[in-house]
């Protein structure tokens, strides 16, 4: 990624977060561990956290591709350290006051549904990690917290998101009883389909041993199937230019080479999936 002086790249210099500040920001205290990666850059509030080139690159390109599909995201900004030229992907706090959040972990638990992780851990490959098994989520049919699920799969496939563990995703409840998917975030730990050892809820580890996981989830939610044929419809070229346009960024040939292949490879598993169920 090169940056220039035309660049939308926010000069990051860590600062603490005063008292009052906190007061306003409604952090939920399963979630206080981020307080120390709070930063203020002029009257915004951000978590801040190191990035790589490809991580930095992987947040904005799950950002752009979340709000294709709809759904509510975290907005990131580039971050850039100006002493060692270090990255740092800034996102501002979306809690707000009268709601209550909760990780995925802590809704499954307490609503008694099995615990998806250690499904995960325990080796069963005829099931899905996490928010794959859909079945948990069956009271909520039909509403957009379970269709948000779907594309949210979805999103997490056209990237071969390998990250996306019951901490990494947040429950939004209302005081009425309605639930909602927080925004989005985390997409960091994208594109390497192939890499499984520290695959908290990596789909393609199971797709790979077990083919019927995925051709199960296109039969069974038709919709899953169609998000993730419109993304496949977006290019890996198309994301880059999109992101080089509203960030003002340039990626260089080699690096768009290097996506291209890990899209592909990707994309070959959903493939086979496809040409299985349906031909």
């Amino acid at each position: 990624m090169i940056i220039t002086e035309k660049s939308e790249v926010l000069p990051f210099v860590q600062s603490g977060i005063e008292k009052s500040d906190l007061n306003s920001l409604y952090i939920p205290s399963e979630f206080s561990d981020i307080i120390p990666q709070l930063t203020k850059i002029g009257e915004t509030i951000y978590y801040s956290k190191p990035s790589s080139v490809q991580y930095m690159t992987n947040e904005l390109i799950g950002s752009y591709l979340a709000k294709r599909l709809g759904l509510d995201t975290v907005d990131y900004q580039i971050g850039l350290r100006k002493e060692d030229s270090q990255f740092f992907a800034l996102s501002e706090l979306f809690y707000e006051d009268g709601y209550q959040y909760q990780s995925a972990l802590e809704f499954l638990g307490e609503h008694h549904y099995r615990n998806c992780f250690s499904m995960a851990q325990s080796g069963i490959k005829t099931v899905v990690p996490c928010y794959y098994s859909l079945r948990t989520l069956r009271p909520y049919k039909g509403t957009p917290f379970y269709d948000k699920n779907l594309k949210l799969i979805a999103l997490d496939l056209k990237m071969a998101q390998r990250d996306r563990h019951e901490k990494n995703i947040i429950i939004k409840m209302a005081s009425k009883g309605t639930i909602d998917l927080a925004p989005i975030y985390d997409y960091g730990r994208s594109y390497s389909p192939f890499y499984d050892n520290d695959a908290y809820g990596n789909p393609f580890a199971f797709i790979r041993f077990n083919t019927a996981t995925l051709e199960l989830l296109f039969r069974r939610y038709p919709n899953l199937r169609d998000y993730v044929e419109f993304l496949t419809k977006i290019s890996i070229d198309e994301i880059l230019t999109a992101i080089e346009q509203e960030k003002r960024v340039c990626f260089t040939e080699e690096i768009r080479q290097d996506y291209r292949k890990a899209q592909e490879l990707s994309e070959n598993v959903i493939n086979k999936i496809k040409i299985k169920t349906y031909y």
